[in-house]
């Protein structure tokens, strides 16, 4: 597997002869550590972000102990060194009793937080002649970790992202000239930036500013992303593949739904209102009857009640009001003598429908007054809140209303791609030439 840069890597021993031929191979092939040589050195507080964990089993007085203790303190070490949040983790026991190998991988799998994937190395497998061998450390870094295929793959993924954001901001900066000026010619750029992204918007501080001017050209950065995997082929074993099966169909159907869940929105509510933003519906007179109106409009009559009851379905509406209108204080505020001035939004209404539910019904059981498959936008079988859903959205309730947070939950925010087809599709309703025939 491709090894990760940008200090990435956790390198522990209390023993510096044993450590130092790793530590310069590593460096050689461009790879940072951190390095810690006793518990007294470890951070502050666990890191987030790394990937590859060499971990001494006998720091701090313990050649001689027991090997529970090892491995108990092996557990120890990693919950020090490495967040719950960090993600995926390699952890290379380093060591010269691989006798423990076993107690410390199961160990160390049980109290885990993260995805893991345990390798081995003997300290003796990485001398010739008595002597730490920057070769055979190679060597064994390249056996033990080759069957760590998607952990690689993730690493890889990575490093795409640190090169991609390196390219572009070493493109970016180049845009100034080179010299004394340099950082006051930048300073301008962003300037200028800001003023060209947030026109007739809301007054920002410096932090708000260059957030917004950074939103301009950060949109390149998912294009250098793939250049870079395009330029540097991935490490992987030959014959990966990736699994078809083998999955309990129940775990393969959860993960199928955070998936999905992942690619259509975000739960991080922001200060504000933001175009995407999906709320859940109170259940006043009116929405009700905008949630009557959508269930007859789309399914035949035999669904109505199951369709109406709260447990199953939520009311929800969806801001599809563009993004530069909010930058540009461009949507629509009335107001006047004597008169307060509200912000509007354009809005579209869906039934986020239990996904159990959804299925039974099926998609294609529609009531005849249903005119075009056209009129709804779906998101199907996400999860959310530990729960399975389907939105199915009504692209023919656009409307021009104004917001307020009573009766409305912030449920969570739509993901670009996705929030770009609603708008497109909403459009659309707008201008559908109708054609009338003598049947």
């Amino acid at each position: 597997m491709d090894l990760p840069k940008n200090a990435r890597v956790i390198v522990v021993d209390n023993e510096p002869d044993d450590i130092s031929e790793l530590l310069s191979v590593l460096a050689k092939d461009g790879v940072a550590t951190l390095y810690y040589r006793s518990q007294s050195s470890f951070p502050a507080a666990p890191l987030k972000g790394i990937r590859l964990l060499f971990l001494d089993l006998e720091l701090d007085g313990l050649r001689g102990q027991p090997p529970k203790m090892k491995a108990a303190t092996a557990v120890a070490n990693l919950r020090r060194l490495v967040s719950p949040d960090n993600g995926p983790l390699v952890v290379v026991v380093w060591t010269n009793h691989d006798e423990l190998e076993d107690l410390v991988k199961k160990e160390l799998f049980k109290a885990a937080k993260m995805p893991l994937f345990v390798a081995c190395i003997a300290k003796d497998e990485c001398k010739l002649e008595g002597s730490f061998s920057a070769d055979a450390i190679r060597a064994q870094i390249i056996t033990q970790l080759s069957a760590a295929d998607i952990f690689g793959l993730h690493v890889a993924w990575e490093n795409a992202v640190f090169n991609g954001a390196n390219e572009l901001s070493n493109r970016f900066a180049r845009l100034a000239p080179v010299g004394e000026d340099w950082a006051k010619t930048m300073s301008y750029t962003y300037g200028k930036l800001y003023e060209t992204n947030d026109e007739g918007g809301e007054k920002k501080d410096v932090k708000g500013q260059f957030a917004s001017a950074c939103g301009l050209y950060s949109e390149g950065l998912a294009r250098e992303i793939g250049m870079d995997l395009d330029r540097n082929p991935l490490m992987v074993a030959d014959g990966f593949e990736f699994a078809q099966g083998g999955i309990p169909s129940q775990k393969a159907d959860a993960v199928k739904g955070r998936i999905n869940a992942f690619l259509f929105f975000t739960e991080n509510q922001t200060k504000g209102r933001l175009p995407g933003t999906v709320y859940a519906v109170g259940a006043s007179a009116r929405q009700k009857e905008i949630q009557s109106a959508i269930v007859k409009d789309f399914y035949k009559s035999d669904h109505y009640e199951r369709l109406m009851a709260a447990s199953n379905v939520k009311l929800c509406k969806v801001i599809i009001t563009p993004a530069c209108d909010y930058a540009g204080g461009k949507h629509l505020h009335p107001g006047g003598k004597g008169v307060i001035a509200r912000n509007y939004d354009r809005v579209v209404y869906g039934l986020m429908i239990n996904h159990k539910l959804y299925t039974a019904i099926g998609r294609k059981i529609f009531s005849p007054n249903c005119p075009h498959e056209k009129l709804y936008k779906e998101l199907s079988g996400f999860e959310y809140r530990a729960m399975k859903y389907d939105l199915v959205i009504h692209l023919g309730t656009v409307s021009l209303e104004e917001l307020s947070s009573r009766g409305l939950s912030y449920m969570f925010t739509l993901k670009s791609g996705c929030l770009a087809d609603i708008q497109s599709k909403a459009a659309n309703q707008l201008n559908r030439i109708g054609i009338c025939a003598i049947k």
